[in-house]
């Protein structure tokens, strides 16, 4: 949704990477980036991971501290480069045929080799059809012996895909955790085809419902134990998903309201305005204009979900559901308070809906003072989930 600060822009950008083409030396490497695609030890002892990137081509990634994602592109010499960034020398990269490291050097300097390594978990590339749709993926399956459980993400609004570093920070560690992910890219987005501009959450949760089949064909996944994990928007489409995949486990939502999107649309306004300095007594005034801008660029799309309330599915929600908030929140983004009071209000008693507010986080759940997601909130998301998809 236009204007929505959501985790797709808030989240720092610690991991966008992408491989737009190989040089020609380099073609089998085009032709098939799976080749690849894996684990490696740095000489520094640093692990790093390869994966499919939304372009089809690759990203690299590692997970330490600091966390960090560069860029796999053609250099000026159409040799594969390694842009680290923040003014640090770029790095020429190259995949032996015969497989088995990552070679690299800066400048004329020596090649160094990276050997591939066993991780704690593979990347496997996957595309699945949602009605007249193809939609592509990755997968992330735990090295344990299976079978596991499984989650599947649901994007927040606008275009988003699997790229994004902060859904990869939360995807790192379930998998490491021994939960099996399946980070799609949202429709109209990166590989996936169909358009998000003219999609309805019902729309949004078929693809999520067919994301959900899409992990259980895996033998390494136990399909009566996926779940959907929504993120921002996303959390507000997750409750419509088990009416459509009777096998879900469990449902996640991540800051996402419990209330109409033209609802949270005018408290993003309102606060937008704020931050801008607009005086307290003009924004009654001038949010409604801004609100009718924002609504212009998109007719279609308002028309289909702004008045979509979805607390009747949460009402109607009959599998374990844990929902999160950083109440900071409330100044940017998602009406925390009252969509608190109506979750509450629709769980009646039945004890369905879990539910935690980080009265110290905000929208991106990052830990005060930080640009890290919490810690607590990572272990508590692992624990609730294998907790709740038990065999």
């Amino acid at each position: 949704m236009i204007l929505l600060r959501t985790i797709c822009r808030t989240a720092p950008l610690l991991f966008l990477a992408l491989l737009a083409a190989a040089p020609p030396a380099l073609a089998q490497d085009a032709d098939d980036p799976s080749r690849a695609v894996g684990w490696y030890r740095m000489h520094s002892g640093e692990s790093l991971l390869v994966t499919p990137a939304s372009d089809g081509g690759l990203m690299i990634f590692h997970f330490g501290e600091p966390p960090f994602a560069d860029r796999l592109g053609r250099g000026e010499r159409g040799t594969l480069v390694w842009s680290r960034g923040e003014g640090r020398p770029e790095r020429e990269v190259r995949f032996p045929p015969g497989g088995g490291e990552l070679q690299w050097r800066e400048g004329a300097g020596e090649w160094r080799a990276a050997p591939a390594i066993d991780g704690p978990y593979e990347p496997v590339e996957r595309s699945f059809r949602s009605g007249g749709v193809t939609l592509s993926g990755t997968i992330f399956l735990p090295s344990e012996p299976g079978p596991r459980p499984g989650v599947v993400f649901i994007h927040g609004s606008g275009t988003s895909t699997r790229d994004n570093g902060w859904y990869m920070r939360i995807a790192d560690r379930l998998a490491r955790s021994g939960i099996a992910v399946l980070l799609p890219d949202k429709r109209g987005s990166g590989k996936s085809g169909g358009e998000w501009e003219l999609a309805s959450f019902d729309d949004l949760a078929r693809d999520a419902a067919a994301g959900v089949a899409a992990l259980g064909a895996i033998d390494a996944v136990d399909r009566d134990r996926i779940g959907v994990l929504g993120v921002s928007q996303g959390g507000h489409v997750a409750p419509m998903v088990p009416r459509l995949a009777p096998e879900l486990a469990f449902v996640v939502n991540l800051s996402g309201s419990a209330v109409p999107i033209e609802e949270q649309l005018e408290l993003e306004l309102t606060n937008t305005l704020r931050q801008e300095g607009w005086p307290r007594f003009m924004i009654p005034l001038v949010r409604p204009i801004a609100i009718r801008v924002v609504k212009r660029r998109m007719p279609a799309w308002w028309e289909m979900n702004g008045a979509v309330d979805p607390i009747g599915h949460w009402r109607e929600l009959d599998v374990p559901a844990l929902v999160v908030y950083g109440a900071e929140d409330e100044r940017d983004n998602v009406p925390v308070r009252k969509s608190v009071e109506r979750l509450r209000a629709a769980d009646g008693g039945r004890k369905t809906i879990d539910l935690i507010v980080y009265p110290d986080s905000g929208h991106a759940l990052y830990a005060p003072g930080s640009r890290k997601i919490r810690e607590d909130f990572l272990a508590s998301l692992v624990s609730w989930i294998r907790s709740r998809s038990r065999s």
